[in-house]
């Protein structure tokens, strides 16, 4: 047998180790027996015993560039194959088909999967519960309307430990009655919803107050909480009785805005911020502090709302205090900042005053640090009046010579004065029509 019936005999036999030798790449395999590749084994310099596999493996490395496209047709027509075809293999994504059924289950059923459910108006809590949700109410956004009203009581001594939610969902109210222990993740007063406590001590990671209309008053309380947050452009009350709340940091939002939230601190209250964030405390809520109570933060507090800080009453912050609204400070009460601005300024003294009067005051005493800037900014036209014992306001001017002294003003009538007199030109303005 001459050596081109041994090539033709070994053309099979040679595919197949070729195939084999490289891990079963059939392109590889492909590259051998391309028309340039039988050219050079023809060659007289390649004898029969250069089809062993060494010498197969050393031919084919010249050869190891993948055939163009349009060589796949002629292939086939020589060598009676087609190449091979790799698809990819196909992954699944998404959610399995027992995961939508959970959900789904959770979203539209009426029990929750998990947590606890408060949904009969009146149910006392009368033993202790530790659960991950304690939801008081039927979420708004995934319930079928009409929405049960729900008010749920706490009674004496009964510890609650909710370690991600206690949410008192839209319209619902819970009452402590005194003796509570609540710990946990969150708690959270939704829109027109309340919380009432007294004589209850929380332990959580954050203590919240959303859209507006709530009404949530803690009496005789304590809070040991990582973060007081007010998330509210609407109306709406915090009322602290008596009662300490010491947290970490605070959020009001990233924008000053005109709110209606009212906070108020009464009875010796404390607020006291320790770690809160360099931006500061944006906030649309009126603070409003009374009976020796008291605000420590170090932070900045911006704003849109009114600043009212009674006898006796302090307001110490680590930062800048602005408001676009009314500072009322009482002529006893301290404001500590670093730099203090507003609209308009009132001070109230705990004496009768009259027009005409001068009154002395050092305003270091209530503004410390930054009572030039209070000076500045009277001196530079801002509003100024001063209220006395029987709540009546008077214009006010600050003139520094020969001590702090005010010059106390005219009157200035009562929102309800304004009214009769404005009613009567009313009337007397349809009488004249009447007679013409």
């Amino acid at each position: 047998m001459n050596a081109a019936s041994a090539r033709e005999t070994s053309l099979p036999s040679l595919l197949s180790r070729t195939t084999v030798s490289r891990g079963g790449d059939a392109r590889r395999a492909e590259n051998a027996f391309r028309p340039e590749a039988r050219r050079r084994m023809n060659a007289a310099d390649a004898p029969s015993a250069a089809f062993s596999d060494s010498t197969t493996h050393l031919s084919l490395k010249s050869f190891d560039t993948p055939p163009q496209k349009k060589n796949l047709t002629k292939k086939k027509e020589y060598y009676d194959y087609a190449p091979l075809k790799y698809k990819p293999l196909k992954y699944k994504t998404g959610m399995s088909m027992k995961t939508k059924i959970v959900l789904m289950a959770l979203l539209l059923g009426s029990a929750s999967a998990f947590g606890k459910d408060y949904l009969t108006d009146g149910e006392v809590i009368s033993s202790d519960i530790s659960d991950a949700w304690v939801k008081i109410g039927v979420n708004p956004q995934t319930a079928r309307p009409p929405y049960p009203i729900v008010n749920v009581s706490v009674a004496e001594g009964v510890s609650i430990t909710a370690s991600s939610y206690l949410m008192i969902y839209e319209g619902n109210s819970i009452t402590f009655r005194g003796g509570n222990t609540v710990n946990g993740g969150t708690v959270s007063v939704r829109k027109n919803s309340a919380l009432y406590a007294e004589d209850t001590t929380f332990n959580i990671k954050e203590i919240t107050f959303m859209e507006g209309g709530s009404k949530s008053v803690l009496t005789n309380c304590k809070f040991n909480v990582e973060e007081f947050t007010i998330m509210t452009e609407d109306s709406g009350s915090l009322v602290l009785d008596n009662t300490k709340i010491t947290a970490g940091d605070w959020f009001g939002g990233t924008q000053l805005h005109d709110g209606l939230f009212n906070i108020t601190l009464k009875n010796g209250s404390t607020l006291h911020i320790t770690d809160a964030p360099s931006y500061g405390f944006k906030v649309g809520a009126n603070f409003h502090f009374e009976g020796g109570s008291s605000l420590t933060a170090n932070s900045s507090i911006a704003s849109g709302s009114d600043i009212f800080v009674g006898s006796g009453c302090s307001f110490d912050i680590n930062g800048e205090l602005k408001t676009t609204k009314t500072i009322t400070v009482a002529s006893d009460a301290k404001i500590d900042a670093s730099s203090i601005s507003f609209e308009k300024l009132q001070i109230s003294f705990s004496e009768d005053l009259s027009s005409g009067d001068d009154v002395s005051l050092d305003l270091a005493g209530i503004f410390g640090q930054s009572a030039d800037d209070v000076a500045d900014a009277l001196e530079s036209g801002k509003e100024f009046t001063v209220i006395d014992a029987n709540g009546n306001e008077y214009e006010a001017e600050f003139d520094e010579t020969g001590g702090s002294v005010i010059h106390i003003g005219g009157q200035i009538p009562e929102p309800s004065t304004y009214a009769a007199i404005f009613g009567a030109l009313a009337l007397a303005f349809a009488a004249y029509r009447r007679r013409k």
